[in-house]
């Protein structure tokens, strides 16, 4: 497991983001962490669960930025997720979002839900197998034992043939900790589980995919900081689709 010399100073940084946002969120839209929102920098996935993107800060950091986002960086630029992802998805992958998810104590569990759909499902049904073209890296950056809601997933969900029935398969909480990496198919069915730990569940992500393709609904392109911008339109998402924002261009 990850030494927490290492992974201190990198949730510090996801704690202060967070508070930082939230104060931006409450000046510019005077809008609380209980309200329904999404915006470029971070989305309110469900009561309590909330979605951060970190691409820009973390490109901009420099050798004199914060240790936690140095931390972040590093682990991010690991040569062997350059090594497992292009064997997946093709040597040109490329990084839709870099993001965090930050579930607090009391959370419920969510709803089970894929990150988006199957290819050609809208025009083909169920009727053509498609290899992975979006994958989740997740990086725990605290212990994750049951109690404080670890990821629960629904292994082989993600395979066409099994999509329409994906919740009578078994499921699997996978307890994790510092250290280790969690690698999934955008398609598996999956959820938080509830967090009864008295403490926040801090995870480091990236959403990868082959090159042709974009996750364009997880995230709006409103910024908080447009004075014209308001919460972003919401869509339920399909039976086993994951809820998420759209933007207002489509």
């Amino acid at each position: 497991p990850a030494q927490p010399a290492l992974v201190d100073p990198a949730v510090e940084a996801l704690h202060s983001n967070y508070e930082e946002l939230m104060a931006k969120l409450q000046a510019n839209k005077g809008l609380g962490p209980e309200a329904s929102f999404g915006f470029r920098e971070i989305v309110h996935r469900s009561q309590g669960r909330y979605d951060m993107t970190l691409g820009d800060k973390l490109k901009a950091a420099g050798p004199d930025a914060p240790a936690g986002l140095q931390v972040m960086k590093f682990l991010l630029m690991s040569p062997i997720w350059r090594q497992v992802l292009s064997g997946l998805l093709g040597p040109d992958y490329k990084v839709n979002w870099t993001a965090a998810l930050y579930a607090k104590s009391g959370c419920l569990e969510q709803k089970p839900h894929l990150d988006g759909a199957h290819l050609f499902q809208s025009t083909h049904g169920w009727a053509v197998p498609a290899p992975a073209h979006a994958l989740q890296l997740f990086l725990p950056m605290c212990e994750t034992p049951l109690a404080r809601g670890p990821t629960e997933f629904w292994p082989g969900s993600h395979r066409v043939d099994a999509a329409r029935f994906a919740r009578e398969l078994p499921s699997l909480g996978l307890e994790c900790a510092p250290g280790d990496a969690i690698v999934f198919d955008f398609r598996v069915l999956h959820r938080g589980m509830a967090n009864t730990s008295g403490k926040w569940r801090p995870v480091l992500y990236q959403t990868v995919s082959r090159a042709w393709w974009t996750d364009d609904f997880n995230f709006p392109e409103e910024s908080i900081d447009d004075a014209e911008a308001n919460a972003a339109d919401y869509q339920e998402g399909g039976p086993g689709t994951r809820a998420g924002f759209i933007r207002r261009d489509l």
